[in-house]
């Protein structure tokens, strides 16, 4: 992801020093006018803004604390993976040495750097952004600022993407296992997925409305039905010989909220578990 941040930074025009542990995967930038510093000391003081995008939060945490004396005074926009508790702690340190300070979360894959509807959700000190939002949106060109938590991009991110869009396309792989293998093929698939697709969004708005009103009563079904509707798919997906683990999963936190005494609540209920 680094590579092609910093590629697509090159062909929009901006001076790049780039710095990575291994040099000869930097390499490939020098040909797109990208200057390759000999340390991490030189490419942070090269530009009065640095974008940090490592293989994890601590690596660039260690930079930051150890290079302080080189920083102060310019701005560094982290687009590292990160967990909220790190941000927190980078965007201190980072204001600690003068830097204003912005997290990203980059949603998509290295291909999508450069695109128009390409996104990077950022939050943090609003002077970065102020002073950046042109060149991040050149690296993805919806890029929007959350507002001054460092840490929303993170929790946004981990509850849309992580828990919601890859969780529901891990159940998606594992419901074509069972149907392909039960002998609906692909074609059919695709011709019922937008239906399936429609009812999942107007459930989750419904639910996302009931929470606000903290209304988890459900007339036509509670927990108890969708517990014994969960007991019947699995079994059925595993006749086939397919695995359940969504399912299960599902059973599991049902019956949970059922032992806890919230069994004739609706499905909703099930977000307070």
């Amino acid at each position: 992801m680094g590579a092609s941040v910093a590629a697509q930074l090159c062909r929009s025009g901006h001076t790049v020093t780039v710095w990575n542990r291994t040099t000869e995967k930097a390499r490939p930038l020098q040909a797109l006018g990208a200057r390759i510093a000999s340390s991490a000391e030189e490419a942070m003081s090269a530009s009065h803004v640095v974008i940090s995008l490592l293989s994890n939060c601590d690596h660039v945490s260690a930079l930051l604390t150890s290079r302080a004396d080189v920083l102060g005074g310019g701005d560094l926009i982290n687009l590292t993976t990160s967990t909220p508790a790190q941000v927190s702690l980078l965007a201190s340190a980072a204001r600690q040495t003068g830097m204003g300070f912005l997290h990203g979360v980059i949603e998509g894959y290295p291909a999508d750097i450069g695109a128009a509807e390409a996104v990077i959700l950022l939050g943090g000190d609003e002077g970065p952004w102020q002073r950046h939002q042109e060149l991040l949106r050149s690296i993805a060109g919806q890029s929007t600022y959350m507002g001054d938590s460092p840490a929303a991009p993170c929790v946004l991110d981990t509850a849309l993407a992580g828990c919601l869009v890859q969780g529901a396309h891990a159940a998606f792989l594992e419901s074509t296992a069972f149907a392909t293998r039960a002998g609906v093929d692909v074609d059919t698939l695709r011709a019922y997925l937008p239906m399936a697709l429609e009812a999942l969004k107007r459930d989750m708005v419904r639910s996302l409305d009931a929470i606000a009103a903290q209304d988890f009563l459900n007339t036509q079904a509670n927990l108890y039905t969708y517990a014994r509707s969960f007991a019947t798919f699995k079994n059925t997906v595993e006749s086939t010989g397919c695995t359940a683990h969504v399912l299960e999963g599902c059973l599991r936190r049902t019956q949970s909220a059922i032992a806890a005494g919230d069994g004739e609540l609706g499905f909703v209920g099930l977000v307070r578990h």
